[in-house]
């Protein structure tokens, strides 16, 4: 007696014969169709593809991390990246105090004073507009002997501007200061220092084309643009001289050659004239003898122009 075939099984054989010939004709050369990884032998893998998608991501990164060193550049006070920069002292031993925004009819005669009783020169960079206004001022910090620089004649973030434009602003800077001195060569600015800290690229050919003679930064910010207390100022200059205080190695020379401070300080505000800075005053009193009697040696900003730092 034959087994009887239960319906539909008998037509199975059949059906796999109609996929075979329908692969074949779709998939030429694939004769398995329940052997899914023969019909993508042929295409890239999914770590294929994900190495190959990766580069719109490793471009991006690298885009971003050039965006970061350039702004780096662009803002940091030691960074070097668009050309030299003075940002310390030679030795450790020396500071070099820097006042900017000025002259400043309410505060710079007060400071010029201070300053000439504890025998202590000084470099300020003068705002051109202010140097116009004030001329007697300017003459009188070239009088008592201190170094005066330039700072632009509108104080104009330089960043983004073209070369020309900076030119314009550094050169009637120069002439401001200039015709305020009397025409007197021997106090024109070699240094310029840029509004805020900000420079690009560009800033060094605005400055050979005015004839200065390199770009002044600093090594310690004070943050004293703002009015406040005297205390939280005499607290942030705690900070000068640091280096010199640290121990040196056994069979080191006194003199230590890691570079002193060059502080960045205002006696006066871009926006306008007038500003208030007794708690620079107050804390310029509290440090200057101390200072003075811990040995220390102050330096203006064109002592420390030697060729070998800037004009290169």
């Amino acid at each position: 007696m034959t087994k009887s075939t239960p319906e539909g099984t008998r037509h199975r054989p059949r059906c796999r014969n109609l996929r075979r010939e329908f692969t074949a004709k779709r998939y030429p050369g694939v004769t398995r169709i329940f052997a899914p990884q023969m019909l993508l032998r042929d295409q890239p893998s999914a770590c294929e593809n994900a190495r190959v998608n990766a580069w719109p991501l490793y471009a991006a990164s690298a885009a971003g991390a050039c965006a970061g060193i350039a702004a780096w550049g662009a803002v940091s006070a030691t960074s070097e990246l668009f050309g030299p920069t003075l940002h310390h002292t030679l030795d450790a031993s020396q500071i070099a105090l820097t006042f900017d925004d000025g002259p400043n009819p309410a505060f710079t005669s007060q400071l010029l004073n201070l300053l000439e009783r504890h025998q202590i020169q000084a470099t300020f960079f003068l705002v051109g507009r202010f140097a116009h206004a004030c001329p007697e001022l300017v003459r009188e910090i070239a009088d008592r002997g201190h170094n005066i620089g330039n700072h632009t004649e509108t104080h104009l973030n330089l960043t983004f501007l073209p070369v020309w434009r900076i030119a314009d602003e550094l050169r009637a800077c120069q002439d401001s200061i200039l015709r305020a001195l009397g025409f007197e060569r021997d106090a024109t600015p070699v240094l310029m220092r840029p509004p805020f800290g900000y420079r690009g690229p560009q800033l060094w050919p605005a400055i050979r084309s005015v004839g200065l003679r390199g770009v002044a930064m600093w090594s310690l910010k004070c943050y004293d643009w703002k009015v406040q207390p005297a205390e939280r100022l005499i607290k942030r200059l705690e900070r000068v001289g640091e280096r010199r205080l640290l121990p040196k190695p056994a069979g080191i020379e006194e003199k230590s050659h890691h570079g002193g401070d060059i502080v960045l300080l205002h006696d006066g505000d871009a926006r306008a004239l007038g500003a208030d800075r007794r708690h620079v005053l107050a804390a310029l009193e509290y440090w200057l003898p101390r200072w003075r009697d811990a040995g220390f040696e102050f330096v203006t900003m064109n002592q420390l122009a030697a060729p070998a730092i800037v004009g290169r």
